[in-house]
């Protein structure tokens, strides 16, 4: 493997890293949006 072929590899990986960490991050707080901005939405509807 050439140097630029390495270098690839590496950003390859950092940015599948960055893929799974934004993938967690949106799994652990979009439940948690939704739920509070449905019942922002129902206080604001009663």
């Amino acid at each position: 493997m050439g140097k630029d072929a390495m270098n690839r590899d590496a950003m390859n990986r950092d940015a599948m890293n960055r893929v799974s960490t934004n993938g967690l991050f949106v799994a652990f707080f979009f439940p948690i949006g939704i739920k509070y901005g449905l019942a922002h939405l129902h206080t604001e509807l009663v």
